[in-house]
């Protein structure tokens, strides 16, 4: 389910001055990105009150009679067996393992999982049984908010037989066990379950579903409060594995029939590579989930109805079905655009690990051949996690492996490594027994690989060299030897900018860019800024290329084959902006971040304030108006808090409806640059409140008139990078 824990060191200078205006780190992807911004209008201070100072910047069980329905069952899935209400004996059909690390602020979202599964519960050969440990913030922490302090508000872990109940929220599954306070990211406690599951409910077939936070190969299942340690603790790799093979192996069990992961970012090639030993099917997402993750009602139905005729694959089938039906099209609440699942058949992913290595020490034996393929790949193939860093964009390097090797096949010169390219990409195919992506990852195969840009690999390499993947497989070499083959370079010349006029609209059509590029280029953007009390704000944020030299593949990637020289980059700009209204008609400015110009969500950063307690930041997912040109009549999806655990940040879902109403307000935040070009977040003591969600609109504005600078950058792929500026102005 649902957490990214995004490493700082994504957040890092690359290689810009303080004096290169705008912008500290690295470049957003060019080809495949546009990353708009909103301006913040030169009279807002006139909204500020007086004198106001802006810094620098257990139950039994309730029977539900057979074949009735049941609260909270769509009529789509039928009527429901009858069900049992305590452990049954002899050998089950299947039983479901919920391992549920719920000791941090996904307790509610958790719990709301539990719901869904008693409203199917368990069924005469069928026993669903999970352990969960809940959480407690400190009082007054920020995150006293979240806490959960529904039925008891019990902080241990405890073991539970779901049973189906009414309906109710209220847990009233059968409490096999209170265990008092354990470290669920501990991989014994793993093999504890798994062993005492197996033990205590004997079946023919095993799912085992995991859920919590997620952050691809680094690891995930966060325990808060992990005795002894005095900090939250985080399943690693490496821990996750040991704690699967020593599970099973206590157990008496070969392979789990499938393996949910019910956490962001989890659908790796290092993750698959790590499990693939001890499970026949597997489910996960490449992308965050959303902050409900699973609809374990639609996941379960199916297995209930018919366990005996269902293997691991058919099961399998039903939870990416879940998301299909959740997220997708004629959706309850409307569908999201940004999600992400598949099903892997994980007795072929050896074929597609040797493909991978096979196309890795090829490329790591002739970099000078790859390393332009590998180099694009990173800036233009679908990277996955939170995008509203408005300049550096997502640094973390969870891209598409099919993507990435669509790329590197397209621009490599050697021919074996075009071959072992396709190689990877058809093995790929081949493990894949069932996806759904919403239309904003309509190129989404189902896994990525970890693929940074160059600068980036040294900082986690040793830790990713941790890995079972890291550690054995060859594109560790291919990813230090690419690292290394960009140590050094040149910044990129800019010429030549032209800022063309709109005759028709003088006030706000579309006005033509165009500037001249020369030296080795990875990336090129603009970036529209005007002067808000002294501070540059960026207005606008988008990659450009040049248009000659752009293809799209069909696997989904923009690429520019750059030249050394003469490059005519060119982009028009519309001096257009988002805003956010709410209840009472205020409104204020987004700080937007778009993924890519052809891109149907887009997130921003706003303070979070629940009346009365601490505020926030939080980053908030829209989705586009079909149909419609701009920001106008977009959609909340949904929102993730920013927290910051020792050496990482974590995005953690949460679903804006169930905030408490007429109790919540969204602020501004902006980044600005002083005229030192020391960079720094704007937050004014403005509020859009709302007492639903529906209260909350998505405006477009015309920029106010006034001088605009236009910044062109160009980076290499060393990180070097080359500015040049004009001015526009608006009448």
């Amino acid at each position: 389910m649902r957490l990214s824990g995004v490493t700082q060191w994504r957040r890092g200078a690359r290689g810009v001055s303080a004096g290169a205006l705008l912008v500290l780190g690295s470049l957003v992807a060019v080809t495949a990105t546009a990353q708009p911004l909103p301006p913040i209008p030169p009279d807002l201070a006139k909204q500020l009150p007086p004198g106001v100072n802006i810094p620098g910047l257990g139950g039994t069980g309730v029977a539900v009679p057979t074949g009735t329905a049941v609260p909270g069952i769509p009529a789509s899935i039928g009527a429901l067996p009858a069900p049992v209400m305590s452990p049954q004996p002899g050998i089950a059909e299947w039983t479901v393992l919920v391992y549920a690390v719920a000791d941090n602020d996904l307790e509610g979202p958790i719990l709301d999982d539990l719901d869904e599964m008693e409203r199917v519960g368990s069924v005469k050969g069928v026993n669903v049984v999970m352990e969960i440990d809940r959480w407690r913030p400190p009082p007054g922490s920020p995150m006293a908010s979240r806490d959960d302090k529904t039925n008891g508000d019990w902080d241990t872990a405890r073991r539970y037989f779901v049973t189906r109940d009414d309906g109710s929220i209220v847990i009233n599954s059968k409490l096999l066990s209170d265990m008092g306070e354990i470290d669920m990211s501990h991989p014994k406690e793993l093999k504890d379950f798994i062993a005492w599951g197996v033990k205590n409910f004997p079946a023919k077939r095993y799912a085992l579903v995991m859920e919590d936070h997620g952050n691809a190969w680094l690891g995930g299942f966060v325990d808060d409060k992990a005795p002894p340690e005095t900090h939250p603790m985080m399943m690693t790799l490496p821990e996750l594995q040991s704690g699967l093979a020593a599970g099973l192996k206590e157990a008496g069990l070969a392979k789990f029939d499938l393996l949910a992961t019910d956490a962001c970012l989890m659908g790796t090639l290092e993750v698959a590579d790590a499990i693939a030993p001890y499970v026949k099917y597997w489910a996960a997402s490449e992308e965050l989930q959303p902050g409900a993750g699973y609809e374990y009602t639609q996941a379960l139905a199916p297995l209930v109805q018919k366990p005996a005729l269902m293997d691991g694959a058919a099961l399998g089938k039903s939870f990416v079905n879940a998301m299909r039906v959740s997220y997708g099209p004629g959706a309850k609440g409307g569908p999201d655009p940004t999600v992400t699942s598949a099903l892997f058949d994980m007795s072929k992913i050896p074929a597609l690990r040797a493909a991978v290595d096979t196309m890795a020490t090829q490329i790591a034996g002739n970099m000078d051949a790859s390393k332009l393929g590998m180099g694009t790949a990173a800036e233009s193939a679908d990277t996955f996690g939170p995008r509203t860093d408005p300049i550096n964009g997502p640094r973390d390097g969870f891209a598409d492996l099919v993507q990435v090797a669509a790329v590197i096949r397209e621009m490599t010169t050697a021919s074996n490594v075009k071959a072992s390219a396709q190689s990877v990409i058809t093995a790929l195919d081949a493990a894949r027994v069932d996806k759904f992506n919403g239309d904003d990852r309509v190129h989404a195969r189902g896994l990525s690989i970890w693929l940074p840009p160059p600068d980036s690999v040294k900082k986690l390499l040793p830790a990713y060299q941790k890995t079972p993947f890291g550690k054995t497989s060859p594109w560790s070499t291919a990813l230090q030897t690419y690292s290394n083959a960009f140590s050094v370079g040149a910044a990129p010349k800019i010429t030549n900018i032209q800022i063309g006029k709109n005759a028709a609209n003088p006030f706000g059509g579309e006005r033509p860019v165009t500037a001249t590029v020369d030296g080795d280029i990875s990336n090129v953007i603009m970036i529209v800024s005007q002067d808000f009390l002294g501070n540059k704000v960026p207005v606008e944020v988008v990659g450009i290329t040049d248009p000659a030299l752009f293809k799209k593949l069909a696997e989904g990637p923009g690429v520019t084959t750059w030249k050394k020289t003469g490059n005519m980059v060119s982009t028009k700009w519309t001096p257009m902006y988002a805003t956010l209204s709410g209840k009472g008609g205020l409104e204020f400015p987004l700080s937007v971040h778009k993924w890519r110009f052809d891109a149907t969500s887009f997130d921003t950063d706003v303070g979070l304030r629940i009346l009365g307690g601490p505020e926030e930041t939080v980053m908030l997912r829209f989705s586009f108006a079909k149909g419609v040109t701009g920001y106008a009549g977009s959609k909340l999806l949904t929102g993730y808090f920013i927290d910051q655990v020792k050496d990482q940040t974590f995005y953690t879902p949460f679903t804006p409806a169930k905030l408490p109403a007429a109790k919540v307000a969204f602020e501004p935040r902006y980044q600005i640059v002083d005229p030192s070009g020391k960079s720094s977040t704007l937050k004014l003591p403005l509020q859009v409140k709302w007492d639903k969600v529906e209260d909350l609109k998505v405006n477009v504005r015309p920029m106010l008139p006034g001088t605009y600078q236009i910044t062109i950058m160009a980076e290499d792929f060393s990180g070097h990078v080359g500015v040049a500026k004009a001015t526009t102005t608006l009448p």
